[in-house]
């Protein structure tokens, strides 16, 4: 688990960024800001589910506690009003939206179906007919595959080296 937790402190802070409303058993709940058990499941990838331990929910809901109380803290002392913050949050929305985008537009215009593949090789069938003959000797060592190399290069017959070698 040790290894997934950087991988998953990222999403971590997405769904902290998501906690608006509460849809579901409130785990923690800092000012306004609530997690759900609902939203500390969903970001957990799929594939890590099966392996976070009760403990890793506990430090994962720890560490949203802890992220939301710095949160509060820098709200409450002006952060969010420094130039430079504004401007930093206002470029993130910018890529975020970028991204979101870009996302929806390239796999809507990417996806290829079977059949669309299917008439493409049908219409240029020709294209595809480049055949390549490939033969390799395998050794049992390295000595044993210099020896075939030098008997090659001396002009023996591949065949031959094949099945003594092989």
């Amino acid at each position: 688990m040790k290894k997934i937790l950087p991988l998953l402190i990222p999403l971590f802070l997405l769904l902290i960024i998501g906690c608006k409303k509460e849809k579901g058993t409130v785990i923690a709940k800092v000012g306004k800001s609530t997690l759900t058990l609902e939203e500390l499941n969903s970001a957990i990838p799929l594939e890590y589910r099966m392996r976070v331990s009760p403990e890793d929910k506990k430090q994962f809901t720890e560490n949203w506690i802890g992220t939301e109380l710095i949160y509060e803290k820098a709200v409450k002392e002006g952060t969010l009003k420094q130039p430079e913050v504004a401007e930093q949050i206002e470029q993130l929305k910018k890529q975020i939206v970028i991204n979101h985008w870009l996302s929806k537009y390239t796999y809507d215009r990417l996806f290829v179906s079977e059949e669309d593949i299917r008439n493409d090789y049908e219409v240029n069938r020709g294209k595809y007919n480049n055949e390549i003959k490939v033969a390799h000797i395998v050794t049992a060592t390295e000595t044993d595959a210099a020896e075939v190399k030098k008997r090659l290069n001396n002009g023996e017959d591949f065949g031959k080296l094949a099945m003594k070698y092989s």
